[in-house]
C-alpha cells in the first residue's frame, strides 16, 4: 500500500473521523434484525390484512379475484415502504461517511440491518455496516457481519456486488487469502458486466462500484504479489471514478500504489507518493500500515501526536492489530 517520506511534513496527520466517543467498542454485538419494533409491526400489518382478506372472503363480502389484488397490494406496499425506509437509512449511512462522521454512519448502519427484512435488502444493509466498522479499522468484526448475512437467491446485483466487494476486502489484508479475495471479485465483475448501467441504476451508480472493485482488486493483485497489475487496477479505479472518494478509500489507493511501485523497484516514486500519504488523515490500522512501508523505504515516519490514537477514541482491543493493509511480502 503506500507511504513515503524523503521529505517529512510539518505537521502530523490529523484524526480521519469522529470516534465514538459514547461507546466503547471493546466487544461488537452486530444487530439481529427482526428484533425492532418497526419488524413486529411490519409483521402485524400483514398477519392482520391477512386475516381480514381471509374473513372477508369466508363471509362472501369480498370476491376471490378481489382479494387476491388485495393481498398483493398489501405486500406490494409493505415492500415498497420498506425500500423507501432503507434508502433512507443508506443515505445516512453515506451522508456520516462522506462527512467522516462515521458514529453516526455506525448508528444508521445498525438500524437499517436491524430493520431489513430478508433478501437482498438485508444484504445491502450488511454490507453497507461490513464498511463502516472496516473503517472503524474493525476488519473482522465487518467479516463476521457479512458470513452471516450471505447474499442468498434471488440475488439483486447491487447488493451482491457490494456484499462480494466488501468480503474481499477483509480477505485482501492477509496474503494467505489471496484466492479466496480473487474468487469473489471475479464473481462481482461478472455480474457488474452482465447487469449494466441499468441495473446498477445508472450509469453513476455503476462506474462508482466499478471503481470501487478496481481498488479492490489491485489491493488483491498486490497481496498475490503482482504489483504490476495492481497498478493497472488503480488506474482503471480513479479513471471510473475521478479519484474520487471516502478519504479511507484514498489513503488505501495510495498505501497500495506506494507499495506496488516500491516492489517494481521505482523507490523514487513510491517515495513521491509516500510524501502524499503522510499529508492523509488516516485511521489507526492505516497509519501503522504507513509505518510499516516507511520502514521498508527506509525514510523517515513523523509520528502523530498521542491525542490522535488514544484507547478512548478506538475503544480497548477495538483494533485489528493482525490486519493492516500494507503488510505485503517484501520483494
Amino acid at each position: 500500500m503506500s507511504q513515503s517520506g524523503a521529505v517529512a511534513p510539518s505537521e502530523a496527520p490529523t484524526a480521519l473521523v469522529k470516534r465514538p466517543t459514547g461507546r466503547r467498542m471493546t466487544v461488537y454485538e452486530p444487530p439481529r434484525p427482526g428484533r425492532s419494533m418497526r419488524s413486529s409491526m411490519r409483521s402485524l400489518v400483514l398477519l392482520s390484512g391477512s386475516v381480514g382478506i381471509g374473513a372477508g372472503v369466508a363471509l362472501g363480502a369480498i370476491a376471490v379475484p378481489h382479494a387476491i389484488l388485495a393481498a398483493v397490494g398489501l405486500a406490494t406496499f409493505q415492500v415498497v415502504a420498506q425500500s423507501f425506509h432503507q434508502n433512507r437509512l443508506g443515505q445516512d449511512v453515506m451522508g456520516g461517511i462522506a462527512r467522516g462522521d462515521l458514529d453516526q454512519a455506525l448508528l444508521a448502519a445498525e438500524r437499517a440491518l436491524l430493520e431489513s427484512p430478508a433478501g437482498a435488502m438485508r444484504t445491502l444493509a450488511a454490507a453497507n455496516l461490513a464498511s463502516v466498522l472496516m473503517q472503524l479499522d474493525r476488519i473482522r468484526d465487518g467479516a463476521r457481519v457479512l458470513d452471516e448475512h450471505r447474499p442468498r437467491w434471488p440475488h439483486v446485483p447491487i447488493a451482491t456486488v457490494l456484499w462480494e466487494n466488501n468480503r474481499a476486502f477483509a480477505l485482501s489484508i492477509t496474503p494467505a487469502d489471496a484466492d479466496a479475495a480473487d474468487a469473489l471479485l471475479d464473481d462481482a465483475e461478472r455480474r457488474l458486466e452482465k447487469a449494466g448501467p441499468r441495473g446498477f441504476g445508472g450509469v453513476h451508480n455503476f462506474k462508482k462500484i466499478a471503481g470501487a472493485l478496481a481498488g479492490t482488486r489491485a489491493m488483491q493483485c498486490l497481496v498475490a504479489g503482482d504489483p504490476k497489475a495492481a497498478l493497472q487496477s488503480l488506474a482503471r479505479a480513479e479513471s471510473l471514478d475521478d479519484g474520487a472518494g471516502a478519504p479511507f478509500r484514498v489513503v488505501e489507493r495510495t498505501l497500495c500504489r506506494a507499495e506496488s511501485l516500491r516492489q517494481l523497484g521505482r523507490r523514487d516514486e513510491a517515495i513521491l507518493v509516500a510524501i502524499e500519504l503522510f499529508e492523509l488523515p488516516r485511521t489507526y490500522r492505516q497509519s501503522r500500515a504507513t509505518e510499516a512501508l516507511a520502514v521498508r523505504l527506509d525514510i523517515p515516519f513523523p509520528q502523530a501526536g498521542d491525542e490522535q490514537f488514544d484507547e478512548d477514541a478506538h475503544g480497548t482491543g477495538a483494533v485489528d492489530d493482525d490486519a493492516f493493509a500494507g503488510d505485503y511480502p517484501s520483494s
